[in-house]
């Protein structure tokens, strides 16, 4: 296995590392969480750096909207826990040229919001946004828990305004968020893994969440592994530990753990042909690595990191990992080859 790393650009407090889709063609987005800095893209054949919007940074997620050049970020949540007046925006861009400033519009004020994502239901389209915590009276205040909160994209887009509902509350370091083929929804906290399936939802109707693990959680990964359905976690908030588990019949069996250090990132899916899990530290070595699926340490990918957020894909020419090093205030992108 070869890597190569290449730095595309200094960011400093860079938190966002996400691919977008636009006019078929792939670019990066990524953004800082610190005051005063910003977000970019990065045109993927030629690395070229534009600035992606003006304005707000204490950026946590950017997503594409499905079916559309349209992208969703949540800003304002400013470290360390500076994120009473965090909001979810819209980005529309400005003509057919990309690499101009988007226009951001912000479409909710949602209180700590830290993750959002697009899950499918029966007919629709669903934004799901999670609440790290409802407020707080100080840094470690965890006294008032998070909530899940759902909002129709369809009806949204066309009726011009954006109405979210609860949909689960009482989720204390609710940090983590994934969704597995388009309408399994996975949220992480210190209460577990919830699991929702929106395949059969409908707008009003009630969800009803299934624990398939009651281990304290941060952040979480699902691929589908050798036909078995495979979750990776970082254990417990911000933890020390990654673990690999099968899900079967709605519930977690632990395959293998191992340490780490102030754990923020996790995927997991397949590298060259192999399943893999790639897990990053913001602690310790700072380091990203990469394991097998059933725990053997393949590579270390990089150190003295601290990586936030990856985003992965693969071409012809390989595996690529898209980092958001924020331990030393970069955006690099790693290729790996045989």
């Amino acid at each position: 296995m070869h890597i190569e790393k290449k730095k595309l650009m200094n960011l400093k407090g860079v938190y966002v590392a996400e691919c977008l889709n636009l006019g078929n063609r792939r670019y990066y987005a990524v953004a800082s969480e610190d005051r005063g800095e910003g977000a970019y893209l990065i045109d993927s054949d030629k690395f070229q750096v534009t600035p992606f919007w003006r304005g707000e940074s204490g950026v946590m997620n950017i997503i594409q909207l499905p079916f559309s050049d349209k992208a969703l970020c949540i800003d304002k949540f400013y470290p360390v826990f500076q994120s009473k007046e965090a909001e979810i925006s819209i980005l529309d861009s400005v003509g057919k040229n990309y690499s101009e400033v988007w226009n951001r519009t912000p479409i909710a004020q949602l209180p700590f919001c830290h993750r959002i994502g697009v899950v499918k239901g029966l007919k629709e389209n669903f934004l799901i946004a999670c609440t790290l915590c409802e407020d707080k009276n100080f840094q470690d205040d965890w006294s008032m828990p998070g909530s899940v909160y759902l909002a129709s994209i369809d009806e949204s887009i066309k009726n011009g305004e954006w109405k979210f509902k609860k949909i689960y509350g009482g989720l204390v370091k609710n940090h983590g968020l994934y969704i597995f083929n388009d309408s399994h929804l996975y949220v992480a906290s210190d209460e577990g893994v919830l699991y929702f399936d929106f395949s059969l939802y409908s707008a009003g109707k009630e969800i009803i969440p299934i624990v398939i693990s009651d281990a304290p959680t941060s952040d979480l990964c699902v691929c589908s592994s050798d036909e078995k359905i495979v979750m990776a976690t970082i254990e417990p908030f911000h933890g020390n530990s990654v673990a690999v588990y099968e899900i079967d019949d709605s519930k977690a069996k632990l395959i293998w753990t191992s340490n780490i250090s102030f754990g923020h990132v996790i995927w997991c899916g397949n590298i060259l042909g192999e399943d893999c899990v790639i897990v990053g530290s913001r602690g310790g070595d700072r380091r990203l690595e990469l394991y097998s699926i059933e725990g053997k340490l393949k590579s270390i990918i990089d150190e003295d990191v601290g990586p936030t957020q990856i985003s992965v894909y693969s071409t012809n020419d390989g595996a690529f990992i898209l980092s958001a090093n924020h331990g030393v205030g970069d955006v690099s992108l790693y290729h790996i080859r045989k």
